[in-house]
């Protein structure tokens, strides 16, 4: 889970410490329904999904209003589950290589040390496109998640550490998330331009989930965040016990950038 907030965005509080309410209006973003067919996923409506969210914005004092006009902020939430990378001839290839290694070993012993390493290079240049392709799609989700500054951190340093390994194991799988973005809506309606708040990034792995429930805990999750500005990756266990969820300690890891980003980018 991200949840950033630009350095402008200072909630005045009252007399015991929480902050004002704010009001909002919701706008439907953009749905993101994979690769695969997902009945829940499908199923789940964005007014179903908005009803979700709701209890745990207010626990942070945001309140939804009737009243468009009035409203002090526009929360656009886009949902779905990411893409990962799969290479279909990626265990073939895998042989292929190794045959083609080994070919050019033979012939090389042969022939004194000559040998054609055609067959051998083309394999290795497939392989190549193939880590590249994973790296496009691991850089597209840590931008839609929230991870690019953890992990730009994490890459950073001389060797893999076990929470960059981590990270890219998480954003080359399917994940369910929900992302929530708050714009100044009295702005907005002012100067006919957006400026963005605060954003909520909030994920689970999609294998052996089911959306309709990982849906609740997402929401669930974020009711502490929302509007917050937090360094690193937040980290929450989670399970799924007969329709029950369960939330465990929230963890934070690394240290992130304070700006929100609005649109995801790939380095």
């Amino acid at each position: 889970m991200s949840a950033t907030a630009i350095p402008a965005y200072a909630r005045p509080s009252d007399g015991a410490g929480r902050p004002l309410a704010q009001s909002y209006v919701f706008g439907q973003g953009k749905f993101f329904g994979g690769t695969w067919a997902d009945r829940g996923l499908a199923q789940l409506s964005f007014d179903q999904l908005t009803k979700l969210l709701a209890p745990g914005l207010a626990k942070q004092n945001y309140f939804p209003t009737r009243d468009a006009a009035a409203a002090d902020l526009l929360l656009m939430v886009h949902w779905g589950v990411t893409q990962a990378f799969r290479d279909p001839m990626g265990e073939v290839n895998v042989e292929r290589l190794n045959s083609a290694a080994d070919e050019y070993r033979t012939a090389a012993a042969a022939n004194n040390g000559a040998a054609d390493p055609g067959a051998l290079n083309a394999l290795l240049a497939d392989q190549s496109g193939a880590g590249q392709s994973a790296q496009q799609a691991i850089a597209r989700n840590a931008a839609l998640l929230g991870y690019t500054p953890t992990l730009q951190q994490a890459q950073r340093r001389i060797f893999v550490s076990a929470e960059e390994q981590t990270m890219n194991e998480e954003l080359n799988e399917e994940r369910y998330f929900i992302v929530v973005l708050a714009y100044d809506y009295a702005f907005m309606r002012k100067e006919h331009r957006s400026r963005l708040l605060w954003a909520t990034r909030i994920s689970l792995r999609s294998v052996g989930n089911r959306f309709e429930v990982a849906a609740a805990a997402l929401a669930q999750a974020g009711a502490g965040v929302y509007g917050r500005n937090i360094d690193g990756l937040v980290r929450l266990d989670y399970s799924d016990r007969s329709g029950r969820v369960d939330l465990g300690e929230l963890k934070v890891l690394g240290e992130a950038e304070t700006t929100p980003a609005s649109v995801p980018a790939t380095r």
